[in-house]
């Protein structure tokens, strides 16, 4: 997790604890518990992946998180319902027509908010 690291080298050399890494990763774990009291552990796989991932588009967090379309576009909407995850529009445009817009729906983790 990176909390404690080698700074010296040398016969024992010197270690730094960074209270502010070992701070964000308890506030992450409360947070994939608090999920997974409140959405099952599907919920909390689908958390994982958004936050693994960072921005992820619905259809591919049912193909990399191997849970069922229904299933996973439901929870994923209770976890935004929740404010457990955010939800974010981006406009693609192709090269081929300029009038051709298609909008995507990214899924990602404002951690401000969710704490």
């Amino acid at each position: 997790m990176g909390i404690v690291s080698n700074v010296g080298p040398g016969q024992g050399g010197q270690w730094s604890l960074s209270m502010k890494r070992g701070i964000v990763e308890l506030m992450w774990s409360t947070m994939e518990e608090v999920v997974v009291e409140r959405h099952g552990y599907v919920g909390a796989r689908i958390w994982r992946l958004v936050r693994s991932l960072k921005y992820v588009e619905q259809d591919k967090i049912h193909e990399i998180g191997m849970i069922p379309a229904k299933e996973a576009k439901h929870l994923t909407y209770k976890l935004v319902e929740d404010n457990l995850l955010c939800m974010k529009e981006i406009r693609k445009s192709y090269a081929v027509s300029a009038q051709v817009n298609k909008v995507a729906y990214v899924f990602h983790i404002d951690i401000n908010q969710v704490s």
